[in-house]
């Protein structure tokens, strides 16, 4: 891709992207930029449609053609390429063939003499008409065609010379019997088709020869819609899709039919514009009128007068073909606007058309007309030649001041108007009633007005115009039919994120109104009614007539004073267009109120009219740089060194929670948005575990829309796998090129809804859960709140025939914790658990077996063997003893082991890793109200015991149910005897912290697991 850096010192422009917060809380302080102004100067460009200049004439020394933007048609020499005015071309009554132009001179219906100018080369000869005779219109050089009319009828026809300043007269034979009248229909320097018309209806068509002195009559069927005389032939041509027919000069009679190229495309009307040279017919086809303005010009073509394949001469040319008395013609055409002449179409060597160049006509420069700079992208409107109609251009600037070639974003069919850069790296531009802002799809955002819309400011979404009468802000996310939000009154108005600001009543105050929360902010005292407001974080732009206009300072609450008129607010700065002198005047008030501002000349646009001001040059409110177009059509892009206001985040969006499927399906995503104050040139937004562990990086390497970040996660970590459901965190750097590097700038909670590998995780957002069973068979799963209990539930029904239930890993597969209950009969069951979903009775299980009876305990710890999957402890009521059963990985589990002998007396639940050695243990509580805790060994049986403390016998429930304050660690329920419900928050290592009281009630519960 293609670059332009020109740049006039020795720097080169190092961010053209950066300007104010208004959000102190966030606000960040960053070291000075450098005080060079460095220039960025973007050649211009070639206009698309090429320089127009229509040959009308085509004589033996010179030609006539009218030149884009002359008043009257010029004559130019071919030899010396010297060109003159005609200013008398339109003269009415005159005609005009082959260079030559003939009046009459007297009545032009019974003339004395006819007048005919060689306009190649001035010369002029009167040739006299006898009395009695009219003139039928035909001339040469030296010669006119007339015939007699007596006792209203044709008596003869002649052809009179000038001969050594006599008039010659020269008889003709054969003219139809009864014609009253004779017109030339075509001519040419050789002869002449006349039009013998008898009373009230047309009789024959003749061809006269004038070096012969011959006339013969055309065919009676020859009535086309256009003839075109060439060399030896004559064209009849029905400008339509039917074949031209072709008949020869000397025998008329004698006629072909030749078919053309039919048009390929939509741009090309059936017409043709046929010429004959040599022994071809060179055409084209007409230009559609409605597209003219968009395309080049059809292609010009060849094809033998014999019949054969056409050739392509031109890709290009106007629809302006003038024959020369020499047997070639003239056309405007190339390859394009950069290859662009009038050419000569004549007989080559190999007897086919060649082409020779004329006259080389220089492109147009392509006009720009709207101009906006903001967060690294310059837009324009202009009718380059990169796009066939009047096109808004877009170019990335980078960070270092490449700028980059430019690309089409919209086709308002119009040569320009307002643009403003909205921040989020679109644009607004104003079309008719309607406000467009192009979207990154080819779509365009719309805010639709009731009549003609000027735009005032934009920010983001958000958008002010005005017609006539009337003020609208404007949404241009809510759609075509709804996009209108406040309307009232024309008065100053500003946006700066979602704050509108705008005067209060006449009181000489303003205030900030929030378009979101629908209220009033702040307010600021300027001192007079403002008739224009522009707002850019810390500073507010006033003015109430074309001599007192000021900035008002939010931090220092007072107003510094800076030159009025055709203004526009930068970050410290503002940037006046003087139009008596045509200059840029930049006055820097950085230092804010109680510093006296200065002022000093920036740049030299081109001058324009009073309704299309700020239409050349433009301010960038997010980044402390201006651009302007020059009088040759040129963008200057210039760095202002004034000091900056902090980056700061202006408004902000990022989603609290996100759901991920354990298929790996991606229903949900989790996304977060940040207006700043300035574009970055890098950001990362990291994801982060409960522990602080890293889970993803995004990173934004010049990625933002423009100042606007955004990040999506889809809930994979750097290495593509799926992050387990728990409580994350996401930390959002920005780095905006000033040498300061990545700088936090925000940050949150995602809750993520995702499969679970945290112990007793039933919701898969990563905290521990409490399984209930009323005395009617009610099923709840009570959910962890992070905040160290349980609150909310989902319940199921049915439950009756269930004794135990045990909170277990995952036993299916399914990448979610399971259940296993065991029912009366003595059948044990694993229950799979479905996400935002109680726990049913009737739901999908698999069986893993009968006879579980025997055990009066049984419950999860976790992971005891070491591969991976959790485990079952199973006490025996008739002894005592232990039991381990490992899950198998197929659904089942294996044979059991005994891991110890004694256990009557205790009451056992399964804690998941307690002490912090990454491997799963159990509680007990013995009979003196003891708690112990048996860690594992990552093999099967348990380690030796380690006493928590006693007095733990005035619970009757005890849950090891997993992370319930969301600091990953393992944590502990109890139900008194009274109901109450306390939680004890594990440290990780082998105790518990002092307990928080839940909630009463608890015993609606017959068991709670």
């Amino acid at each position: 891709m293609r670059r332009h850096v020109l740049v006039r010192s020795a720097v080169v422009v190092a961010a053209l992207v950066t300007t104010a917060g208004v959000v102190p809380a966030t606000a960040v302080p960053h070291a000075a930029e450098p005080q060079d102004a460095a220039e960025v100067v973007l050649p211009a460009e070639t206009r698309y449609v090429p320089r127009t200049d229509d040959v009308l004439e085509a004589g033996s020394t010179g030609y006539v053609h009218r030149q884009e933007g002359a008043n009257a048609p010029v004559l130019t020499d071919y030899a010396s390429g010297e060109t003159k005015g005609l200013s008398d071309y339109s003269t009415p009554g005159a005609l005009d063939h082959s260079g030559l132009r003939a009046m009459a001179l007297g009545t032009s219906v019974n003339p004395a003499a006819i007048r005919i100018t060689d306009q190649t080369t001035g010369h002029a000869n009167t040739v006299e008409i006898p009395e009695g005779f009219l003139w039928t219109g035909a001339y040469t050089a030296d010669s006119v065609v007339a015939y007699r009319l007596t006792d209203r009828a044709m008596s003869g026809i002649s052809v009179f010379r000038q001969v050594d300043g006599k008039t010659v007269e020269q008889p003709l034979t054969g003219i139809p019997q009864g014609a009253i009248t004779a017109v030339a229909v075509k001519q040419d320097s050789d002869g002449v088709v006349l039009r013998f018309r008898s009373q009230g209806r047309t009789l024959a068509q003749y061809l006269l020869q004038y070096n012969t002195a011959t006339i013969r009559a055309l065919p009676s069927n020859f009535w086309p819609r256009d003839i075109t005389l060439g060399k030896g032939y004559v064209l009849g041509d029905e400008q339509t899709n039917e074949p031209l027919r072709v008949l020869r000069r000397d025998d008329p009679s004698a006629e072909t039919t030749i078919a053309l190229p039919k048009p390929s495309g939509g741009n090309e009307s059936t017409l043709v514009r046929p010429v004959v040279i040599g022994d071809w017919i060179v055409f084209r086809t007409a230009i559609d009128p409605h597209a003219a303005p968009y395309v080049l010009g059809n292609k010009l073509w060849a094809v033998p007068v014999a019949g054969g394949t056409a050739r392509e001469l031109l890709p290009h040319v106007r629809d302006s073909v003038a024959f020369r008395p020499d047997g070639s013609a003239l056309v405007t055409g190339g390859t394009g606007p950069k290859d662009w002449a009038i050419r000569r179409v004549t007989v080559g060597a190999d007897g086919a058309p060649s082409l020779a160049v004329v006259r080389e006509l220089p492109p147009v420069t392509a006009r720009i007309k709207g101009i906006a700079l903001g967060t690294g992208t310059l837009s324009y409107f202009s009718d380059s030649e990169r796009d066939p109609s009047p096109s808004l251009y877009e170019r990335k600037i980078s960070p270092t001041g490449e700028v980059a070639e430019p690309v089409v974003r919209s086709h308002p069919f119009r040569d320009g108007a307002r643009v403003q850069a909205l921040g989020d790296g679109h644009t607004v531009y104003e079309a008719g009633k309607d406000l467009l802002s192009p979207s990154d799809t080819g779509r365009e955002r719309i805010v639709q007005l009731p009549d003609t819309a000027t735009l005032v400011d934009g920010f983001g979404q958000f958008t002010i115009g005005r017609t006539a009468s009337q003020q609208y802000v404007g949404d241009l996310d809510r759609g075509l039919n709804d996009s209108v939000v406040l309307s009232g009154a024309k008065s100053a108005a500003a946006l700066w994120g979602t704050t509108l600001w705008r005067p209060v009543g006449n009181s000489g105050t303003i205030e900030a109104y929030d378009l979101r929360s629908k209220q009033t902010t702040s307010t600021a005292d300027i001192g007079c009614n403002p008739q224009e407001l522009q707002a850019l974080g810390r500073w507010i732009y006033w003015s109430c007539g074309p001599d007192k206009a000021g900035v008002y300072d939010r931090e220092l609450k007072h107003s510094v004073a800076v030159p009025g008129g055709d203004v526009l607010l930068g970050d410290g700065f503002t940037v006046r267009h003087d139009h008596t002198t045509n200059k840029l005047a930049l006055t820097d008030f950085s230092a804010g109120a109680g510093t006296a501002p200065t002022t000093s000349e920036v740049g030299d646009p081109k001058q324009s009219q009073e309704d299309d001001r700020r239409l050349s040059w433009t301010v960038d409110k997010f980044g402390g740089g201006l651009a302007y177009v020059d009088a040759e059509e040129r963008i200057h892009i210039r760095r202002v060194a004034v000091g900056r206001s902090p980056l700061a985040i202006i408004e902000s969006h990022s989603d609290t929670e996100m759901r991920l499927a354990a298929d790996g399906r991606v229903p949900d995503e989790w996304h977060g948005s940040w207006q700043l104050s300035r574009p970055p040139v890098a950001w990362t937004v990291t994801v982060e575990d409960a522990k602080g562990r890293v889970v993803r990086t995004l990173r934004g390497d010049g990625k933002a829309q423009g100042a606007l970040v955004s990040a999506v996660w889809d809930g994979n970590d750097d290495k593509g796998r799926m992050a387990p459901g728990g409580r994350q965190t996401w930390r959002l750097k920005v780095d905006i090129g000033d040498g300061a590097g990545l700088r936090e700038m925000a940050g949150g909670d995602i809750r993520l809804w995702s499969y679970s590998d945290k112990f007793r995780d039933f919701d898969s957002d990563g905290l521990g859960d409490l399984l209930g069973i009323t005395p009617n068979g009610t099923f709840d799963l009570r959910l962890g709140t992070g905040r160290g209990g349980v609150d909310g539930k989902l319940s199921g029904t049915s439950w009756k025939s269930a004794t135990a239930a045990i909170p277990f890993g995952d036993f299916d597969g399914d990448r979610r914790n399971d259940v296993l209950v065991r029912l009366s009969s003595g059948e044990l069951r694993a229950y799979h658990v479905y996400p935002g979903s109680g726990l049913w009775s009737e739901g999908w299980y698999t069986r893993i077996g009968t006879g579980w009876n025997i055990y009066d305990t049984l419950t999860s710890p976790g992971d005891l063997t070491g591969d991976g999957r959790a485990d079952l402890v199973a006490r025996e009521a008739s002894t005592g003893d232990l039991y381990l059963y490992a899950d198998n990985g197929a659904r089942n589990f294996k044979p059991r082991v005994k891991i110890g002998r004694g256990w009557t007396g205790y009451t056992l639940t399964g804690a998941g890793d307690v002490n912090g050695d990454g491997k799963a243990d159990l509680l007990a509580r013995d009979t003196s109200g003891a708690l112990w805790v048996y860690p594992g060994t990552g093999n099967g049986p348990l380690g030796a015991r380690t006493k928590i403390g006693g007095g733990w016998q005035v619970y009757n429930a005890l849950v090891g149910a997993g992370d319930l304050n969301a600091d990953g660690k393992p944590d502990l329920l109890a139900r008194g005897t009274d109901g109450v419900l306390w939680s004890y928050a594990g440290d990780g290592k082998g105790n518990f912290a002092g307990r928080q009281r839940i909630g009463g009630g608890w015993q609606m519960y017959k068991y709670l697991f």
